[in-house]
């Protein structure tokens, strides 16, 4: 069943404009309904890992001491909801161009955090070690390798769950927040060759 929406290519669903009158698509109950699963899903890994139940009791938080688990389940979690805000926003205006993105949006999410977390962290180290700061410890008092890659402590404090988990959530939820993020880490990595003013220098001859 094929959905009609005028003007909103590029647009994902949650930001349009609110839905007229018609019938609920079946794929919109459907997406829902998925949406609901994956988060009922996701509420109780977050409960087996908190009673250390199975292998969680064994998993390693932060992994490696450097990706603290709360942040691809909290991007996942911001990715599911963002696709059943989407999905009722247009439950009777449904447009089927827009399924795929809802059925990636808990893989997109977890990535998009985790890769969010990683680019951070990296900014943080390269500030703390170009102002000079060498004895700067990592956030959460952990150790460093020896190598500017920054440890976090174990177990996390429930401040710093708050805020990994907070931050990958807005990441997950939000598409624009980890584009822009990119975006400007882009434009810092590849900028060498340009000027203040934005025009890029020729190499003389």
């Amino acid at each position: 069943m094929s959905g009609t929406t005028s003007g909103r290519s590029g647009t994902p669903p949650s930001e349009s404009a609110p839905p007229g009158g018609g019938r609920t698509s079946r794929w919109a109950i459907s997406i829902a309904v998925l949406d609901v699963v994956l988060i009922v899903g996701l509420v109780w890994l977050l409960f087996a890992r908190w009673r250390g139940a199975g292998f969680f009791r064994d998993l390693q938080d932060p992994v490696g001491g450097l990706l603290p688990l709360i942040v691809p389940w909290a991007g996942a979690l911001g990715g599911v909801m963002r696709s059943l805000v989407g999905t009722a926003w247009h439950s009777h205006d449904w447009d089927d161009r827009w399924l795929i993105w809802h059925l990636i949006r808990l893989v997109a999410g977890a990535v998009a955090a985790t890769v969010a977390f990683a680019i951070l962290q990296t900014v943080l180290v390269t500030t703390i070690v170009t102002s000079g700061d060498v004895t700067a410890q990592p956030v959460g008092d952990g150790a460093g390798t020896g190598d500017g890659i920054r440890l976090l402590s174990t177990p996390l404090t429930p401040a710093e769950v708050g805020l990994y988990g907070g931050v990958a959530f807005v990441v997950g939820f939000v598409d624009k927040v980890f584009l822009d993020l990119v975006a400007k880490v882009t434009r810092v990595l590849f900028a060498h060759g340009d000027d203040p003013r934005g025009e890029s220098r020729s190499p003389s001859r």
